[in-house]
């Protein structure tokens, strides 16, 4: 999937997750995700707690993997994802009914994580609410993509 972001769509002249590695986008995706009030239960199972699903989806989102089935099989494989959800192997039910359920709460933590990530001089425009409505704006983007590849997977 091509992740570039143009100026016209959201006022960033570049993708700003891509200049880090995994571990440090990982404490950057804490960081906002911490900054996030609410949280509400995410279904039965004990193993399973809000904070790591929005952690595990807000990373998978900043890193291009939009399908909750990717997310899934990338689980036992890739490293990242594997240290983000010790302890827990959601599925991808799990991930899916979340993302709708909690869209709100995954924005939020998006629009966090790209303040964090976002140069200054990657911004177009002075003022802050401004800057603000951009990031929500691209939040909003990622989480639609998210959306467009579970529907495909569903109609595949």
């Amino acid at each position: 999937m091509n992740k570039e972001l143009t100026v016209n769509r959201v006022g960033l002249k570049c993708d700003p997750f891509a200049r880090f590695g995994d571990g440090h986008l990982i404490k950057l995706v804490l960081e906002a995700v911490d900054s996030v009030d609410a949280f509400a239960p995410v279904s039965n199972r004990p193993d399973v707690n809000s904070p790591q699903i929005v952690t595990l989806l807000t990373y998978c989102y900043a890193r291009g993997i939009y399908s909750s089935e990717e997310i899934e099989m990338r689980l036992p494989n890739d490293k990242a994802i594997a240290y983000i959800c010790t302890g827990v192997k959601p599925d991808w039910h799990l991930l899916r009914r979340f993302r709708r359920q909690h869209a709100a709460l995954l924005i939020e933590a998006l629009t966090q994580l790209i303040k964090l990530v976002t140069p200054l001089d990657a911004l177009v425009g002075d003022e802050s609410m401004a800057r603000w409505a951009q990031f929500h704006d691209e939040a909003r983007r990622l989480l639609r993509l998210a959306v467009q590849a579970d529907s495909i997977a569903m109609d595949a």
